[in-house]
């Protein structure tokens, strides 16, 4: 199977970092204080877990790459526009549905969660936490936009029109960065009348869902909250999405030519610079009073509560932009690539890639770990935020050799009853994909016995297959 092999593992890579972190975030006691200056040689890792502790982006452009690209594979195979979209929309729904189900029973600070911290079964927290927007709801809006997108350009060669559409999506995903500020205001403003409270009430920075009582037309408050609540809500995440979607428009032209590499690095550290001006000129006075304690500030928390600002999202986005592009330019464009050893090194990675939405619906396991190593003497993980770093690395350590071991034994079964599995059935009731019932993800293929997508001319002493 011709897989581009770098995705697969900056997938990998980003579901591994999240597994590592939250053994971090649900334990280490700085993340219960957030005071800077109890920190001394751990300042810099906090520093780390504050800019990758807020990817979600990346997982959502890189979801928007790999669709796209998908997209055009299907329609140079002649299956028609109308029914890419119908497919993908249908996906979408399933996805999105999917992370409602994430966000009611598996939510990090879930039922689950609330079971093993107090050993109270407490359904009224599904409930609340079915009002979240995280990356999944994120990444099925993207998916869905992506496919009317298509279905528009690929009519009369427009997909292949790079310039044109980058510059139409790269506008397009600024101005939803742009305006998110005002559509959050606007969702806080009609959530605030409807529960009779007036405008006192702010969607983003409440800490824990519902947001805000009583609350009246649920329907209606679970889609303001999607384009403009928190955690993670479409204005302005969909952006990332778009960058994706640029991307994807790129890598499956004929000849994908590297330029667009050197003007993507280029977007990448304006889009990083643009933030920080931003900051300086526009955002700093607010974010300073909150990381100084000189009194309340909205952005400074939306940082912290995954509500990316404007300065932080445009800066944000542009890191993303290029790690991505560099894990592909050393990779599909590299002329030195020892392809054979790439495959094998990079195995380990891309095994946690194949199953990402597997290990991502189910971090809550966490507490597994969390109940067994609280038994040790001196160590309390039963109770969020009181592990120093290093007992907070202990439990991030084994949390992920827990889940290397998970995937390990499903690797040995196909993957039978991951969430990728039964992705692949609904996929084939939709006509999206046949199956081979021996192994429906096609895991052999994916992880042990794949063709690398290149798009540069190996140096013959690195082209082994020759």
């Amino acid at each position: 199977m011709k897989r581009i092999t770098s995705i697969d593992f900056a997938r990998g890579l980003t579901v591994l970092g999240m597994t590592l972190f939250h053994g971090f975030f649900n334990s280490w006691n700085f993340f219960g204080t957030g005071d800077l200056g109890s920190l001394t040689w751990e300042l810099p890792f906090a520093f780390l877990f504050f800019i990758f502790g807020h990817w979600r982006g990346f997982f959502i452009m890189i979801s928007s790459t790999v669709n796209t690209f998908s997209m055009a594979q299907k329609f140079k195979k002649g299956k028609r526009p109308g029914v890419i979209l119908f497919q993908n929309f249908f996906a979408g729904l399933i996805l999105w549905g999917i992370g409602d189900l994430y966000n009611a029973i598996f939510n990090t600070f879930g039922i689950i969660d609330v079971w093993h911290r107090t050993g109270v079964w407490d359904w009224s927290v599904a409930s609340d936490f079915v009002f979240f927007v995280e990356a999944l709801q994120d990444i099925a809006a993207s998916i869905i936009v992506a496919s009317i997108v298509f279905f528009i350009l690929s009519r009369k060669d427009g997909m292949n029109k790079l310039q044109r559409n980058t510059i139409v999506l790269g506008t397009l995903a600024l101005i939803i960065v742009f305006v998110s500020p005002y559509v959050q205001q606007l969702a806080n403003l009609i959530v605030g009348k409807e529960t009779g409270l007036g405008e006192i009430v702010d969607l983003r920075t409440s800490a824990y869902p519902p947001y805000v009582k009583p609350i009246t037309k649920p329907f209606v408050r679970y889609w303001i909250i999607a384009l403009g609540g928190r955690e993670s809500p479409l204005f302005p995440m969909l952006a990332s999405g778009l960058v994706g979607v640029i991307i994807g428009y790129w890598l499956i032209q004929d000849n994908p030519s590297e330029k667009f590499l050197k003007r993507g690095y280029w977007t990448a550290l304006g889009l990083f610079l643009l933030g920080a001006i931003w900051f300086v000129f526009i955002d700093s006075k607010l974010f300073t009073k909150n990381l100084f304690g000189n009194g309340y500030d909205v952005d400074g928390v939306l940082v912290f509560q995954h509500i990316h600002p404007t300065w932080f999202m445009l800066s944000n986005t542009g890191l993303e932009l290029a790690a991505l592009l560099f894990i592909i330019h050393k990779v599909e464009f590299n002329p030195k690539l020892d392809v054979e050893k790439w495959l094998k090194n990079s195995r380990f990675v891309r095994r946690w890639g194949i199953m990402s939405l597997t290990v991502y619906m189910f971090q809550v396991l966490i507490f597994i770990p969390e109940k067994i190593l609280s038994l040790i003497p001196g160590l309390d993980y039963v109770h969020r935020y009181q592990a120093t770093f290093v007992q907070a690395l202990f439990l991030a350590v084994v949390f992920t050799l827990m889940w290397e071991a998970l995937i390990r034994i499903w690797d040995l079964a196909r993957y039978i009853g991951t969430w990728e599995w039964c992705l692949a059935y609904l996929n084939k009731v939709v006509g999206r994909r046949t199956i081979n019932h021996m192994d429906p993800i096609r895991s052999r293929e994916i992880i042990y016995n794949v063709e690398p997508v290149l798009f540069v001319k190996l140096n013959p002493k690195n082209d082994k297959e020759k």
